[in-house]
């Protein structure tokens, strides 16, 4: 029998950015709170992006004029086929910035993904914010994971799904907690790292642990 020391983490978990930057001006959810899918976590100051795209849709609206004209006119040969390739193109190119602000517009806003609780939120209201940057961190309630750092003395690396499978099928192991210290939990592997931490030079272990009452 080994002891590892282990750590434990929901096993669904997200960390939530927006795409686009800007101002948030809204932040519904606090650290703890239990989240519903769909339900709105943040949003950007949307003015800039509204304005984007009243111009694309101005743009859209006399590409796509042209572009309706233009059939009429080619088939007329009053245009030739290159003067109406390049009216084609034009529009094409309105439809597509058009599309692309319309998302752009809809990035300014973060809905939860699944139903869950906010672990950790990483800003404040009125900040400024980048593309990409971490707002919140949500965790699944539901299914937990125990995490270990096996040393690579022992580490059995498995380098496909069936010696994976075989793994699991022969390691029985459990969970114990400081609380409670004399109950113990049954986990069951998950998978296991292939390749050692660059410091510590030990294999990360993941086991599944059914969420205890």
């Amino acid at each position: 029998v080994r002891h590892f020391p282990g750590r434990i983490e929901s096993a669904n978990r997200a960390e939530l950015a927006f795409r686009v930057g800007g101002t948030i001006t809204i932040l519904e959810a606090q650290e703890g709170a239990l989240i519903s899918r769909g339900q709105t976590l943040a949003r950007l100051d949307q003015t800039d992006y509204k304005i984007a795209l009243k111009d694309r849709q101005a743009t859209w609206d006399k590409a796509s004029k042209d572009f309706e004209r233009g059939k009429d006119l080619v088939a007329e040969g009053s245009i030739s086929r290159r003067d109406y390739d390049q009216v084609e193109a034009s529009f094409k190119t309105a439809d597509a910035a058009l599309d692309q602000s319309k998302q752009n517009l809809d990035y300014t806003l973060i809905l939860a993904p699944s139903a869950g609780q906010v672990a950790q939120r990483h800003v404040d209201a009125f900040e400024e914010v980048k593309p990409g940057q971490t707002i919140y961190y949500i965790i699944d309630r539901g299914s937990l994971e125990v995490q270990i750092d096996v040393p690579e003395n022992i580490i059995f690396v498995m380098s496909d799904s069936d010696q994976q499978r075989k793994t699991a099928e022969s390691v029985k192991a459990w969970a114990a907690f400081d609380v409670g210290a004399d109950k113990r939990f049954p986990i069951t592997f998950k998978e296991a790292a292939t390749r050692a931490d660059a410091q510590t030079q030990t294999f990360r272990v993941t086991f599944d642990l059914p969420r205890p009452e």
